[in-house]
């Protein structure tokens, strides 16, 4: 009947949607916290951290790759590095 439809299709229509987790997480790498912000500080703190092992990480690979025969390994540059 019409009730069941409209149950199953509101069933089936959660299923579709982003989870409320997943709009907030989307959100905020798309408008981050600005200056001013409460959660600013933290953020900047977060973010610094996140980068300095990323760049660590990277040194490091690529510090061992240089050390197998017949590999090279070009210096890695970028914004996080």
């Amino acid at each position: 009947d019409a009730e069941e439809r409209y149950v199953l299709y509101k069933l089936l229509s959660s299923n579709t949607c982003p989870n409320v987790a997943g709009q907030i997480y989307v959100e905020s790498l798309v408008n981050p916290p600005r200056k001013g912000d409460p959660s600013y500080e933290l953020f900047i703190n977060e973010r610094n951290k996140i980068l300095s092992l990323h760049k660590s990480k990277v040194e490091f690979i690529s510090e061992n790759l240089k050390g197998i025969k017949g590999i090279s390994s070009i210096k890695p540059e970028g914004r996080s590095i």
